[in-house]
C-alpha cells in the first residue's frame, strides 16, 4: 500500500496553502522538486496517516530533502 501525501506550499509569511494530493514516497519527492523549480516559496508534504513530514529545502544538501520526520510541535516555551 502506498502512503498518500498532502503536499503545501508555505509563504514568507508563515501562511500555508494545500497544493495536491500524491500516492507512494517518491512520487512525492518528485512533485515537491517539480513544485520548488517554479515557486521562490518553500515547499513540504505531510503523510496523514503517519504524521512523517517531507519538506523540500534546496539550502539544506545538494538533493535538497530533508529525512521524513515525525511532524515537529513546539512546547508552550518554544511558542510564545
Amino acid at each position: 500500500m502506498k502512503h498518500k501525501y498532502e503536499i503545501f506550499e508555505k509563504f514568507p509569511d508563515g501562511s500555508s496553502l494545500w497544493r495536491d494530493s500524491i500516492p507512494g514516497f517518491e512520487t512525492t519527492r518528485l512533485r515537491l522538486r517539480e513544485l520548488a523549480q517554479k515557486s521562490e516559496n518553500q515547499f513540504y508534504a505531510i503523510n496523514l496517516t503517519t504524521g512523517e513530514v517531507l519538506a523540500f529545502d534546496s539550502e539544506r544538501d545538494a538533493h535538497g530533502f530533508r529525512a521524513p520526520s515525525k511532524t515537529e510541535r513546539r512546547s508552550k516555551s518554544q511558542a510564545a
